[in-house]
């Protein structure tokens, strides 16, 4: 945590050994409105961003290439 907002996170897996999965949140300064989500496992890695309302709410999650991933 920094301050109020969630930065990272891990994730371990029951029974599943190795490197845990990750997630990394990026925000707009001074914000608490999601700009960008980094996820990995090990050296493996994924970047979608964070499609927002007028207020700042999260609407959609989309991969690079613009697919909608979450909504």
């Amino acid at each position: 945590w920094q301050g109020d907002r969630l930065i990272a996170e891990n994730i371990y897996q029951k029974g599943v050994y190795g490197w845990p999965l990750y997630r990394s949140y990026v925000y707009e300064p001074g914000t608490f409105k999601p700009m960008a989500l980094l996820k990995g496992h090990g050296t493996t890695h994924e970047v979608y961003y964070y499609q927002l309302d007028h207020l700042g709410t999260p609407q959609e999650l989309t991969d690079p290439g613009g697919k909608i991933v979450w909504s």
